[in-house]
């Protein structure tokens, strides 16, 4: 499980639990793709988290376990395969500014959230959250979609980027509910457009960002659409490995599993579950224990399964154990 929360003047701290079920199969038995150099973690990558970071089911035959090595990334050979410790994400969340990449990047988030608005038509436009608002935070902070995405660029992939190897996941929460249905798939046309041209172009392919588009609700399911299948006709096809995806707002479990079903996306498939921070604590976790058990079994179709808004270290801890 992945637990998302602002921690005051920090960020988000996410925790990760890698799946160790035998099974590769969702709940209707088909077989998941595995992400490309799982089943060789030697890969001329950043680190062993970093390549992992979009990492399918595994069984413990494909190294699940996993700890820290001394260069920050993480060896599943160091260890046997009775072990089931999770590495920590550190991620900065609502980052929506060039001054907060580098504060959280400097304090040591590696992983960034930002919120990503859209024009009527479906264009792209950048990073704003507005209101409503997480409470004790500033949502009013905005970038253009191309100043935002090359500044991470700069700062995390390139040869001589300060925080190269260090930033593993720029998570975009897509505000596209309220677009027409016929204007969705451009949104994730044109959001593809920014990744490739702004994010990833010029980069080695290892040291590419990976991304979690994560759209509201299932019936957004044509910005998925539009987004894979620009990359795959008009970008680099090899881009798809960096690309995961999300629906955060809590619809049904089963409705979201058809939605993945119907679009054909069969890997790298998050799953959250919560509520803003100002009213997390009245949140029932059903639907989060639901998830989990889901994922550790043939069930499930979720690689990941994530916590938000826990923003209090009571809470923290609890929601880990």
């Amino acid at each position: 499980m992945v637990i998302m929360g602002l921690v005051p003047g920090l960020g988000t701290i996410q925790a990760e639990e890698h799946d160790h079920r035998g099974g590769q199969d969702d709940h209707d038995g088909h077989t998941l793709p595995t992400h490309a150099g799982d089943d060789n973690l030697q890969n001329d990558v950043p680190s062993e988290e970093h390549q992992r970071a979009f990492g399918a089911k595994h069984s413990a035959a494909h190294g699940g376990q996993i700890m820290p090595t001394e260069a920050g990334g993480y060896n599943p050979k160091r260890i046997g395969h009775s072990d089931h410790r999770r590495p920590f994400f550190i991620i900065g969340h609502m980052v929506n500014s060039i001054e907060e990449v580098d504060e959280f990047l400097a304090r040591g988030s590696n992983a960034l959230e930002a919120d990503i608005e859209f024009a009527k038509d479906g264009t792209v436009l950048g990073t704003y959250h507005g209101t409503p608002c997480d409470c004790f935070r500033g949502c009013f902070q905005r970038e253009k979609m191309a100043d935002f995405l090359s500044h991470v660029r700069d700062v995390s992939s390139l040869p001589h980027s300060k925080y190269k190897g260090k930033m593993l996941l720029l998570f975009l929460d897509l505000k596209t509910t309220q677009l027409p249905d016929d204007v969705k798939v451009k949104a994730g046309v044109t959001l593809a457009q920014n990744l490739m041209d702004h994010l990833w172009k010029g980069v080695a392919h290892q040291d590419r960002i990976n991304v979690l588009m994560s759209i509201g609700y299932a019936r957004d399911r044509d910005v998925i659409r539009g987004a894979v299948a620009y990359l795959k006709q008009k970008g680099d096809p090899r881009v798809l490995e960096k690309l995961g995806f999300d629906v955060g707002m809590n619809d049904p479990l089963s409705l979201i599993s058809r939605m993945y079903r119907r679009i054909g996306i069969r890997e790298h498939r998050w799953q959250g579950d919560g509520l803003t921070n100002c009213m997390r604590f009245i949140m029932p976790v059903d639907r989060l224990l639901k998830a989990i058990r889901w994922r550790d079994t043939d069930r499930g179709y979720m690689d990941k399964v994530y916590h938000w808004t826990i923003d209090l270290p009571y809470f923290i801890a609890k929601s880990i154990r």
